[in-house]
């Protein structure tokens, strides 16, 4: 069963607005009436009404003030708005579609006349509601595109996409006084990982190494999965033997993580190069060096961090 229309009447004059709610609640609305713009700007503070029928004549300020305010209000395009007025003049019907009402109907209200016009009034309002709904999914979806365009999907921390920007960015600030450092981390033997117990628990050790390199780095410090077992950190405002100490932590947490999470059958661990980031280097050759400090930290048998 649908939730009663919710309906906002502003009209000043209490026989007509009496009127006009007798007729909305025996169609099963749920009708708040005002007999001021000012009162039914305070009915609109943090709420949608569907439907609003108002009226021009106002004491202080009048329908189209209101009518204005109330589209400039977020989600203000969400309201029907039906203007009663006894006015036939082109010049004053002008105005009121110009003011942001929807429609207008002639005053006396007439039952018979007015339910067509309701009838309209709901489908219009199912048409608008509709439009929302998938204007919305359209921009949560386009949200979602944008995301993934630069996030791993496993792991939600950045893809590679961003990475060679984001290097060239803090070479520059190296450039200018802000030395920086990339940590390349590249986990041993995880191949044995899925070789041995599948994809799945492969993609739980990856998530897991993820949490740990966030938890273990700083704010600013950013995060990427190259691909693979690989994972990088672009550091900025620390010396050398600050990273190394980073370093160092990421290792060791890495490995209480893991053992913690299943015990390690496979004594996966962590060799680690780091580059720095002075200024000097272009990014690629940062990150060829890094790739060359990790090769050593492997070749000496992994489970370790090399510069």
């Amino acid at each position: 069963m649908r939730d009663p229309l919710e309906v906002l009447v502003v009209e000043d004059d209490a026989v007509t607005r009496q009127i006009l709610v007798r007729i909305l609640t025996d169609r099963d609305y749920r009708v708040s009436a005002f007999g001021s713009a000012e009162e039914a700007m305070r009915a609109c503070e943090g709420k949608i009404y569907p439907l609003l029928f108002l009226d021009l004549a106002l004491p202080g300020a009048d329908g189209f003030a209101f009518c204005r305010w109330l589209r400039a209000l977020p989600g203000g395009d969400r309201s029907l708005v039906l203007v009663g007025t006894a006015s036939e003049h082109p010049d004053d019907l002008r105005k009121i579609l110009e003011a942001g009402a929807d429609d207008y109907i002639r005053k006396p209200y007439r039952r018979d006349l007015l339910d067509i016009r309701l009838t309209i009034a709901e489908e219009r309002i199912k048409q608008l509601e509709a439009k929302r709904l998938l204007e919305e999914s359209l921009n949560q979806e386009r949200e979602r595109l944008r995301y993934l365009a630069v996030h791993d999907p496993l792991t939600r921390i950045r893809n590679r996409a961003t990475l060679a920007e984001t290097m060239d960015r803090i070479v520059d600030e190296a450039r200018n006084g802000e030395p920086g450092a990339l940590i390349y981390i590249d986990l041993d033997n995880f191949k044995s990982v899925n070789d041995s117990f599948g994809h799945a628990a492969g993609d739980e050790l990856l998530i897991t190494v993820a949490s740990v390199l966030t938890r273990t780095v700083r704010s600013g410090d950013i995060l990427f999965r190259l691909g693979g077992d690989e994972f990088c950190i672009l550091m900025q405002a620390l010396q050398l033997s600050e990273v190394k100490l980073v370093a160092e932590r990421i290792r060791v947490n890495i490995a209480i993580a893991l053992r913690s999470a299943n015990g390690n059958p496979c004594a996966v661990a962590a060799s680690i190069g780091i580059a720095s980031i002075d200024g000097k280097l272009l990014g690629d050759r940062v990150m060829r060096l890094a790739d060359a400090a990790v090769y050593r930290a492997k070749a000496a048998g992994g489970d370790r961090v090399q510069v």
